[in-house]
């Protein structure tokens, strides 16, 4: 996990063309599948995360972000995902939840 102070290293990177942005809320959960997937086939690195920087796509919803991780063998972080963790965590709620993902089980 990303520490403080911690170096970050982009080692691949895939865009759904999307050229509009109501366009996000309609990207189905396949097509995130297959970004991951895409994303870590054109890595020359193992990845250690993928990160979904849109909190207009549908990757919040139980048990979706866990079956993602499963599926690619990744660790998952969205930009709607790490902030509810980071309001929890601020707040003092160290809750572990399961179904979304690595970051609010393990974290």
């Amino acid at each position: 996990m990303l520490e403080s102070g911690g170096d970050v290293t982009v080692a691949a990177s895939v865009n759904l063309g999307l050229v509009k942005s109501e366009w996000s809320s309609m990207v189905d959960q396949q097509t995130i599948i297959d970004a991951v997937q895409r994303t870590k086939a054109i890595s020359k690195t193992p990845l250690d995360a993928v990160v979904l920087g849109c909190s207009a796509l549908r990757v919040c919803v139980p048990g979706f972000i866990t079956d993602l991780e499963s599926t690619t063998g990744v660790n998952i972080v969205t930009s709607t995902q790490s902030f509810y963790w980071n309001c929890l965590r601020t707040g003092g709620v160290d809750d572990q939840i399961d179904g979304y993902g690595r970051l609010f089980s393990d974290f």
